[in-house]
C-alpha cells in the first residue's frame, strides 16, 4: 500500500497565502500534509489560522509542522495553544496512515553558521545547532516505522538551495546532517527557508531531500511513499 504525502513551507502568512491557495487548488488527493516552518510572516501568530483555514478548503487530514526562524521561539506557546494543527518540535511522532507506520521526526534543524542576529541575541546558538545534529540522528535512529519522515525548515544538505549566493548557504542549512542521512537514510526529508534556490530535490542514498519553499516551487510538493525505486512515484 502507498500513500501520498504533500509539503510545503515559506508561507509567511498573508504574504503568500493566495499562491498557497492556487497551488492547493491543483494540489489532488493526499493523504498528509508537511508544513516546513515559516508559515506566519514575522511572528503574527493570528495569521495561522487564514492558512489552516486555507488548507482545509482543500484537505481533511493530519497537519504536521514545524516551527521556523519566523515562528520566533519565546512565543511558541502562543502557537501551540491555537491548537490548528500538530507541532513537531525536537521529536518523534508515528502516525496509522493507510495501515502504514509513518514515523515523521520533527525541529526547525540546524544552521553551520548562525546568522549575525542570531550570533548577537542568541550566545549559545551555535551550541543548539550542533546539539541538533545529534537529536536527529538518534531520533532516526529509534524510530520504528514503515515509512521514516524528517521535517525541518532549515536544509540538510547544500544540494537543494543552489540558486541561493553560495556565501549565504551556511546561514540557510548544514551539511553535517548528510552524516545523517547517510547513517540512517530515511525515506523522505522535507525542508523549505531557501527561497531562490532553484534546485528543488536531491536524492542521498534512498533518501529523497526536497526544498519544499513556496516561493521557490510555486506548488505544493507531493510525492508517493513508500517509492519502490528512486524517484518512480516522485509527482511534483
Amino acid at each position: 500500500m502507498s500513500l501520498r504525502i504533500a509539503a510545503a513551507g515559506d508561507i509567511h502568512s498573508p504574504r503568500y497565502l493566495e499562491l498557497f491557495g492556487e497551488a492547493l487548488s491543483r494540489m489532488g488527493e493526499v493523504d498528509l500534509f508537511l508544513l516546513a516552518g515559516d508559515l506566519v510572516y514575522k511572528n503574527d501568530h493570528t495569521q495561522l489560522l487564514p492558512l489552516v483555514e486555507t488548507l482545509r478548503k482543500f484537505y481533511g487530514g493530519e497537519i504536521l509542522a514545524c516551527f521556523g526562524n519566523e515562528e520566533y521561539l519565546q512565543d511558541r506557546k502562543k502557537y501551540l495553544e491555537l491548537e490548528l494543527l500538530r507541532w513537531v518540535d525536537e521529536e518523534a511522532v508515528v502516525l496509522e496512515v493507510k495501515g502504514l507506520r509513518v514515523g515523521v521526526v520533527g525541529s526547525q534543524g540546524s544552521l553551520a553558521r548562525p546568522t549575525y542576529w542570531q550570533q548577537t541575541h542568541l550566545p549559545n546558538i551555535s551550541k543548539v545547532y550542533a546539539e541538533r545534529v545529534k537529536l536527529l540522528d538518534r531520533l532516526l535512529r529509534d524510530l520504528k516505522a514503515e515509512v521514516r519522515v524528517v521535517l525541518t525548515h532549515y536544509a540538510p544538505t547544500f544540494a537543494t538551495v543552489k540558486g541561493e549566493d553560495p556565501a549565504s548557504w551556511p546561514e540557510i542549512g548544514n551539511r553535517k546532517l548528510e552524516e545523517v542521512i547517510a547513517r540512517r537514510q530515511p525515506d523522505l526529508w522535507i525542508h523549505a527557508h531557501a527561497h531562490r534556490a532553484t534546485v528543488l530535490q536531491a536524492t542521498l542514498g534512498r533518501t529523497l531531500v526536497v526544498n519544499a519553499s513556496l516561493p521557490a516551487r510555486r506548488e505544493i510538493f507531493v510525492t508517493g511513499l513508500p517509492r519502490e525505486s528512486g524517484l518512480d512515484a516522485f509527482l511534483r
